[in-house]
């Protein structure tokens, strides 16, 4: 596994978290950010543990799935949709 760090610039938040590629795919697992410290671990102000299932092919990324952590420590297959037309691309 590998870690990424991710900064927003709209709430000013930085996220970390780890990756994996296998297969032509890309796992990113959100782990935690900068602010949740200073939360209890139960404040819906703390960053989600989420992981995110992306297709990488022919230099673009579509997202597959979403799985989100419950309050038991188990993995749970998220309903989050997003919109099968938007791929990501690198731009330079």
């Amino acid at each position: 596994d590998h870690s990424y760090i991710f900064f927003s610039c709209e709430s000013n938040e930085t996220v970390y978290g780890s990756y994996t590629l296998k297969d032509n795919f890309l796992f990113l697992e959100q782990l935690n950010s900068k602010f949740d410290k200073e939360f209890s671990n139960d404040s819906r102000h703390r960053t989600q543990h989420i992981k995110f299932k992306l297709q990488v092919e022919n230099g673009l990324m579509k997202y597959i799935e979403r799985w989100e952590l419950n309050m038991s420590n188990e993995w749970i297959k998220s309903d989050y949709k997003f919109d099968d037309a938007y791929l990501f691309k690198k731009v330079k």
